[in-house]
């Protein structure tokens, strides 16, 4: 009787004390609740759902791990085929229209398929073949290929058909699978040119011709027969040429005499000027029929403002 009056007495002292017991918040993953302590839990989509969005995937499916309720949204789990980013670590080599940095190398178009990027619309260069669309494959399997010397003139400029190579030679491909053209030239074609580009890419400019073939740049013909006739009047001259191998200077001409001569509109000269109208050097059947000025001779001489013809 006085054990359980004793216990009875116990009972009530502890609990007149009020004793408090901190309790921390428990973890019962995949009960459908979202609990403090969870990322998030299985059975509520809405606390993850969302976490693709947050990492710029939208297009994701985040998971709820059901064991640690912590959110799995990594790359593999967020990256879409389609979604227009190229997420490497999914493993996409592209994705739409985004190829990462990528292109055919020698032309044509790449394709996105599955996010798997599809060559077979570009030319294949670097196969060790020349396919369609290649002048050359820098890795043919004969290298004897590139020891024989290609012609520039057999390679479109970047100017073709209106402006085309006139010399040189090449003997080396490119990894664009299109012969090198920096040793090219556009002199020989016959038309005088103004600094170009030699190749597609640009590169160093074609150097500035005076001449090419029967094509000069007056100004500076005239300025070479004044050096050449020891001009010192400052005349307008005609002389003989050749045009230099590079097209950028002025030659003697071997086979002709130097052939000095006032052009047509300078002056007519009188007894003791230097140099004959050129219509006379010109025309040799023609002297003491016709007159080499624009006005009569007056004794054999031009009168006032007479000019060559």
């Amino acid at each position: 009787m006085r054990r359980v009056a004793l216990i009875s007495l116990l009972l009530v002292t502890s609990a007149g004390l009020g004793c408090l017991l901190e309790l921390t918040p428990g973890v019962n993953c995949g009960d459908g609740f979202w609990d403090a302590a969870e990322e998030c839990d299985p059975g509520v989509p809405a606390s993850y759902e969302d976490a693709c969005a947050e990492k710029n995937r939208p297009g994701g499916v985040a998971k709820c791990n059901p064991e640690s309720c912590q959110i799995e949204a990594s790359i593999l789990e967020c990256a879409r085929c389609g979604d227009g980013f190229v997420d490497t670590e999914a493993g996409e080599e592209c994705d739409g229209n985004n190829f990462n940095g990528q292109a055919c190398v020698a032309g044509g178009q790449l394709q996105c398929i599955g996010c798997r990027v599809d060559r077979t619309a570009c030319f294949e260069c670097g196969n060790g073949a020349r396919d369609e669309g290649e002048e050359c494959d820098y890795r043919e399997s004969s290298p004897g290929d590139f020891k024989e010397i290609k012609s520039c003139n057999e390679l479109d400029s970047p100017y073709s058909p209106i402006v085309e190579y006139g010399s040189g030679t090449s003997n080396k491909c490119g990894t664009d699978c299109r012969w090198e053209r920096s040793t090219c030239s556009y002199c020989g074609n016959d038309q005088r040119d103004d600094p170009t580009p030699l190749t597609f890419q640009g590169g160093l400019p074609s150097l500035d011709e005076v001449c090419d073939g029967e094509e000069v740049r007056v100004p500076d013909l005239e300025e070479y027969c004044r050096l050449q006739c020891n001009d010192v009047d400052d005349l307008a001259l005609r002389c003989s040429y050749k045009c230099a191998e590079d097209c950028r200077t002025f030659e003697p001409s071997e086979d002709m005499a130097l052939g000095c001569c006032r052009k047509s509109g300078e002056l007519c000269p009188v007894d003791g000027d230097p140099f004959p109208c050129c219509w006379e050097l010109d025309n040799p059947e023609k002297i003491g029929i016709e007159n080499a000025c624009t006005k009569d001779l007056v004794e054999g001489q031009p009168q006032g403002n007479s000019r060559c013809r």
